[in-house]
């Protein structure tokens, strides 16, 4: 027990029976240690993704660790979650559980066999797939890759990625996020909350694939204009998709008005209310958004 890696809850199991149980038995366990990571089987069970054979590793809760770490550093619609920081999502007032997904991709009759790994390509693979939403301790649905961008920069889980941006003339610019920097801070304005987000991107540019003037200082301020647009249009569509589909507070934005305000959020606990939900029977949502991005240009001599 003391060498458990990777908690991976089927999502037929995490929809019907919840988490809970599960996760508390393990919390008081002694020889188990806390700082296991917890994912969710998409489209399938536990033991046909804890099943699959890989290349690169014998044990694949060892691949999948080893994979979901990397993930979360490099790409922005990934996360980690351990044991400890799942039971205090759940636990925890003003914030609900997210935890990544992995589902098999491929052949899966033959993914636990040697014939999965026989062949240069794989033809079972395990992938990392969006983020799956929780209510308490049940699965309740699953963010898009866009949204789950949005809410890793917000909860400020993102480290560095690369990503596109569309040239005003066509074409697309590539560049990789160096340093993200997210802080979000809530005030109680009139009886309404007010969420306060403020991010600092810093990005280099890796490729240029339209006509457009790097070296230019004009076509720099173009492009920062345009990445923190999309940046404040992910962070907007996984707020409302959330708020929309879900009706639940993920982005703890609720821990953030209870630091602000400790009387207000415990009366609308009283009466059953969380913040997204003033949102819902608002004529708009009460969040502000300040993004900050700065590019660079490295050059390098050979």
């Amino acid at each position: 027990m003391a060498h458990i890696r990777v908690l991976v809850f089927g999502e037929e199991y995490a929809r019907k029976e919840g988490i809970y149980d599960v996760m508390e038995a393990l919390m008081r366990e002694p020889t188990v240690r806390p700082d296991y990571y917890v994912m969710v089987a998409r489209n399938t069970t536990a033991s046909k993704v804890l099943n699959v054979l890989t290349p690169l590793e014998n044990i694949p809760a060892e691949k999948m660790f080893n994979s979901l770490d990397v993930s979360a550093k490099t790409w922005s619609p990934t996360t980690t979650v351990t044991g400890d920081q799942l039971m205090e999502y759940m636990l925890t007032p003003g914030i609900q559980p997210v935890i990544t997904g992995v589902e098999v991709v491929g052949s899966s009759a033959i993914s636990g066999s040697k014939d999965n790994i026989a062949t240069i390509k794989s033809p079972a693979n395990l992938n990392s797939t969006g983020l799956s939403i929780f209510k308490k301790d049940k699965l309740i649905g699953w963010l898009t890759e866009d949204e789950s961008k949005g809410y890793n920069y917000i909860r400020d889980n993102v480290v560095s990625t690369i990503s596109h941006l569309p040239c005003r003339k066509g074409g697309k610019v590539t560049f990789k996020a160096l340093r993200t920097k997210t802080q979000r801070k809530a005030k109680v304005i009139n009886d309404q909350p007010v969420i306060h987000i403020k991010l600092k991107n810093v990005s280099s540019i890796g490729a240029v694939e339209c006509g457009i003037r790097i070296g230019s200082m004009k076509t720099l301020k173009e492009l920062e204009k345009d990445s923190e647009e999309r940046l404040i249009e992910l962070m907007e569509k996984s707020v409302n998709s959330v708020r929309r589909k879900f009706h639940i507070d993920i982005f703890g934005f609720g821990q953030e008005v209870y630091h602000a305000d400790p009387k207000f959020f415990k009366r609308l606990k009283r009466i059953g209310i969380n913040i997204l939900r003033i949102w819902m029977l608002s004529m708009k949502p009460m969040y502000r958004s300040n993004v900050w991005v700065h590019w660079m240009i490295h050059s390098r001599r050979i």
